[in-house]
């Protein structure tokens, strides 16, 4: 044990401030929502300020209703901001069940920890799990929840022998997406167009995009959907026309696949 002036440490993270300020917890509070909806641990959190101290309400997944775990005080922690919340710790005593969060804030997602052991005899196993939360649109200003950031990059085509897309780019510009898809066959750059952006109410992203070909047009709508983008591409042929008469015509199309992160690793 060494001393910091007149405290002791035992790693060099101990050396703080010893004037540190009050922390500020604003960027936790209000609802978030489980981004997983088959989650069997905690479908939203709920956090409130009172007094300069930070509470949390939190709702356990059931086939019926969401169980009420109540409130109790949560701890908050500072990272790389020396006055910024961006995490914290929360400990619920629930009959004979005992369940820690640990949770950590970035880029507009909460991810929390799970450690739940049983203290009642019941021979149940001790396990954790991690998942990820949303803030809901309601406490989200606008420029928060139509933010692209955390869905840009690259995306690759789940099926590799596709004829569509292969793979695309995203990417946000201030308040602008842009989109760039290559395809499978035929032209590989289509080349980057703007995308229109949009949002529902449990902050899915999604977007619109259009490509003009000389055989057809593409209308591309996409969403994302547990940790994926969903493209549905709706192809409309052109009329094209010999001297003798019509070519025989294409019927329009819906081509629909699924995307992951090129930066996905496989443990």
């Amino acid at each position: 044990m060494l001393e910091n002036s007149s405290y002791p440490y035992f790693m060099e993270a101990d050396r703080r401030p010893l004037d540190a300020g009050a922390i500020d917890i604003a960027s936790l509070l209000g609802t978030w929502f489980n981004a997983n909806p088959d989650t069997q641990y905690l479908v939203k959190l709920v956090f409130r300020a009172e007094k300069g101290q930070l509470w949390v309400r939190s709702y356990g997944s059931s086939d019926r209703e969401p169980i009420d775990w109540g409130e109790v005080e949560a701890v908050p922690y500072v990272s790389a901001s020396p006055s910024l919340a961006s995490g914290f710790h929360a400990v619920y005593h629930l009959d004979g069940i005992e369940t820690h969060l640990l949770g950590r804030a970035a880029s507009g997602v909460l991810a929390i920890e799970f450690n739940t052991r049983y203290l009642d005899e019941s021979g149940r196993s001790s396990h954790f799990t991690h998942e990820f939360f949303h803030r809901s649109v309601a406490d989200s200003p606008l420029d928060r929840f139509l933010d692209f950031n955390s869905v840009s990059g690259i995306w690759v085509n789940s099926k590799p022998a596709t004829q569509g897309i292969k793979q695309f780019s995203l990417r946000q510009a201030e308040d602008r997406v842009f989109f760039r898809p290559y395809g499978a066959t035929s032209v590989e750059d289509w080349g980057e167009t703007e995308a229109i952006p949009f949002v529902n109410a449990t902050g899915e992203r999604a977007f619109l995009a259009e490509y003009h070909f000389d055989s057809h047009d593409l209308h591309l709508v996409a969403n994302t959907n547990k940790g994926l983008w969903v493209i549905a591409a709706h192809y409309v042929f052109k009329d094209s026309e010999k001297p003798s008469g019509p070519l025989r015509e294409r019927p329009n199309f819906l081509r629909r696949e699924f995307f992951y992160p090129a930066n996905t690793s496989e443990d």
